[in-house]
């Protein structure tokens, strides 16, 4: 059986302590800047130095977080902070922008780069892509099943997610809060628009299904743990940057657990204690999720997007002072408890006896009162939400430490000789010369006795671990057998926090070769057979669909091409010279290939390497609006000398977020009837609708409006971007009409701007 890494989440200085010494293999965190967990507490320059010399010293890998998508503005700034990273002696890097990763790459060759999952990482070619790139290892989209991910092929290591928080849309592909509320998903500031609630409704108002609908289930593996363990994957992620560090400590230590009972036993045992102190620490409910192909029904809790704990109890009785409660297991004062069908949370300041005497702890069984703080007017169940008891024990550990032996010599008229060896790394000191003993001589005894008095070190040793060579009748002083020591940790704890060097080469010219292209300036994207077949009177016009019957039958009709399927995880191959591409592993395809808006280009690092893996176009992302156009493309000119071949978006819905996960299914068990319907609508509280449609059994939620900019085409030209594409996913074939030949009309009142390339 292959030997796993256990990777477990940190979010602060305490979270950190508690996964060293709860049995992590590796740790992740981020720093202040360029993180996708920007509101962790995360960690400044200074704890970042102490985080990555605490790691080494315990002998745990610590991965950094830098994956966000930059912009150019911000390149110098970025390699700065990964220079310092880098000095420092981070062991990876976990990156996001491919613009960067090349960049870095180039920089210094020899660092070690793990693909973030928000690359959406989903397909073997995608790996094969990211191996290109010098990737060593790739965090899989958490959609991928097992039997999947088993059959890939690929030299990189495969991290996966085994417990916490999922995201409702594929990883990377998430709009929702930058485009509805400023805050970048992809720049670390998602504002979790998926814990909110929603009415899914129809094109008359009709409400099909409502709550919480897209807040998706806490990952819970442990039941699957031994086909974990016999997986192709080698990385066990735990997600939990936000959580506490208590939380941090149990999680680690609960899989620790099931790793080293399994390598011992070939068997794992889930204790229920243990399961039920998880999920009064934190959990939406649990699911084993996609990566074992749960059922849909059982991914998302629509009932409540909060931690809603562990079941101890029904309340019996309700008045305006006391809530009476019938427990079912023990409750402590100073425990939070949630009242589930209201869904009021409360800490229980104090407790009664049912005499109204204040008492601590209840047991089993017990009647008990709490003070109606919540207005609780029915008799609702109870969920502990937090247990005094146990947050208490978790704060305090015990603290690991590291094995080592020790080799001791004295001889007469020679100097001390003490070696020390942690099974890697080994250290030698010396000491004064060794004289003859007056009166009474040192004992073996007593040198192990001092030898073994390591104290608050890392290290810890035993007798038999101790080697004692000493010559008789001789004399040694104490203190310097302990100077001896101190000297000999202090310097195996230097050499176990010691850095690798990396050479940093300054290259930043990407060369691109010329792809002279006879491609139309005016692309769109159609949705419906309709739609493609109004486009199909504009023969200027460049057309992509999804469906691949519509693409069959009017290929030979027109400018007609394949846009390929966002998610492609058994690597399609497709058959046409013109493709628009949405994810990475589409660039082991042949032909001309159009990058689109799912791929991420927000800087011209981006765009060139995108270019140097043979595209021919960049359609860059939504997130880089007109404003930002002028630094993209003088920093572009700047590395390559020319103009970046540019396809900007003028009209469209955006994506906002595709989802494997259906809401209609879970609102009716099936969707085939509805995914005939045109459109469905989520609608959030503020009676906003956002269009929801089905493409190839994904769900796909568009920003409630489009995108327009037909009025700044004049501005686009003058930066010198002369190809543009339009986006049509509801639009009616009068409403496509009249945007077309609006887009004509402008168009064709820019001089020496025509439909066609010349």
């Amino acid at each position: 059986m292959m030997k796993h890494e256990l990777l477990a989440p940190v979010g602060s200085m305490e979270a950190l302590y508690q996964a060293i010494h709860h049995g992590a293999d590796a740790v992740y965190l981020g720093g202040k800047r360029f993180g996708a967990r920007a509101f962790a507490n995360n960690f400044d320059d200074h704890e970042m130095i102490d985080a990555i010399n605490l790691c080494h010293l315990y002998g745990v890998r610590i991965y950094v977080t830098v994956n966000t998508l930059i912009y150019d503005l911000e390149v110098s700034s970025f390699l700065s902070y990964i220079t310092f990273l880098i000095e420092h002696g981070v062991d990876a890097l976990i990156m996001q922008d491919i613009g960067m990763i090349r960049l870095v790459r180039k920089h210094f060759p020899s660092v070690e780069i793990h693909a973030s999952t928000q690359m959406h990482n989903g397909s073997l070619n995608a790996l094969k892509e990211l191996e290109k790139l010098g990737v060593v290892r790739a965090v899989i989209d958490r959609e991928v099943p097992l039997d999947v991910i088993n059959q890939w092929d690929t030299s990189l290591d495969l991290e996966i997610f085994i417990h916490g928080a999922l995201c409702v849309s594929y990883s990377g592909c998430c709009l929702f809060s930058s485009m509805v509320g400023n805050r970048s998903g992809n720049r670390g500031e998602c504002a979790g628009n998926c814990r909110l609630p929603y009415q899914l409704v129809d094109n008359n108002d009709k409400v099909l299904d409502q709550g919480y609908l897209l807040s998706m289930k806490e990952l819970n593996t442990a039941e699957k743990w031994e086909e974990l363990l016999k997986s192709r994957a080698y990385s066990f992620k735990i997600e939990g940057r936000m959580k506490s560090p208590e939380y941090v400590g149990f999680i680690t230590a609960f899989y620790r657990m099931m790793i080293d009972e399994y390598e011992q036993t070939g068997k794992v045992n889930i204790q229920e204690e243990k399961v039920n102190q998880l999920k009064t620490l934190f959990n939406r409910e649990f699911t084993k999720g996609f990566l074992f192909n749960e059922d849909n029904g059982n991914i998302v809790n629509s009932k409540t997007s909060n931690h809603i704990g562990l079941p101890i109890g029904k309340v019996i009785n309700v008045s305006k002072k006391y809530i009476t409660i019938r427990l079912n297991r023990s409750l402590v004062q100073e425990d939070a408890i949630r009242f589930v069908q209201s869904n009021k949370g409360m800490v229980v300041n104090k407790l009664y006896d049912q005499k109204e005497r204040l008492i601590h702890e209840a047991n089993k069984n017990s009647i008990v009162l709490v003070d109606n703080k919540v207005d609780l007017t029915t008799m609702d169940e109870v969920n502990k939400t937090q247990d005094r008891t146990l947050l208490s024990e978790l704060k305090k550990y015990q603290e690991k430490k590291i094995p080592i032996t020790m080799e001791f010599s004295a001889k007469l008229d020679k100097e001390l000789v003490l070696i020390i060896q942690d099974g890697t790394n080994q250290v030698e000191v010396m000491g004064n010369k060794v004289s003859k003993a007056l009166n009474q001589p040192i004992t073996k005894e007593v040198v192990i006795k001092q030898l073994s008095k390591l104290g608050n070190t890392p290290f810890t040793t035993t007798i038999e671990s101790i080697k004692v060579e000493l010559e008789d009748n001789i004399f040694i002083n104490i203190k310097e057998i302990n100077e001896l020591r101190r000297l000999a940790v202090e310097e195996l704890m230097k050499k176990r926090t010691s850095m690798i060097k990396h050479k940093e080469v300054h290259d930043d010219l990407i060369k691109i070769k010329e792809k002279p292209t006879n491609v139309p300036k005016i692309s769109v994207s159609v949705r419906t057979t309709e739609q493609l077949k109004v486009c199909l009177k504009y023969p200027d016009l460049l057309i992509f669909t999804s469906n691949i019957s519509d693409y069959q039958q009017y290929k030979n009709q027109g400018n007609v091409h394949l846009e390929t399927s966002l998610v492609n995880e058994n690597s399609t191959k497709y058959d046409d010279d013109i493709l628009l591409i949405n994810e990475l592993g589409d660039f082991t395809q042949k032909g001309i290939k159009i990058v689109n808006y799912p791929l991420n280009t927000t800087n011209a690092y981006a765009a060139l390497t995108y270019l140097e893996k043979g595209a021919s176009e960049i359609i860059p992302s939504f997130e880089l609006k007109v404003a930002n156009l002028p630094d993209f493309i003088k920093q572009y000119q700047q590395i390559s000398h020319k103009m970046p071949p540019l396809r900007y978006i003028i009209y469209g819905r955006c994506t906002l977020m595709t989802m494997k996960y259906c809401p209609i299914k879970h609102a009716y068990q099936t969707c085939q009837k509805f995914c005939q319907e045109k459109i469905l609508y989520l609608k959030n509280e503020k009676q906003e609708k956002y269009p929801m449609i089905k493409q190839k059994c994904l769900t796909k939620i568009l920003h409630r409006f489009p995108r327009n900019d037909l009025a700044k085409i004049e501005e686009l030209k003058s930066l010198g971007i002369s190809s543009f594409h339009l986006i049509f996913t509801i639009e009616s074939v009068e409403e496509i009409n009249q945007i077309l030949k609006e887009v004509n009309s402008k168009i064709h009142s820019i001089k020496s701007c025509s439909f066609m390339l010349k």
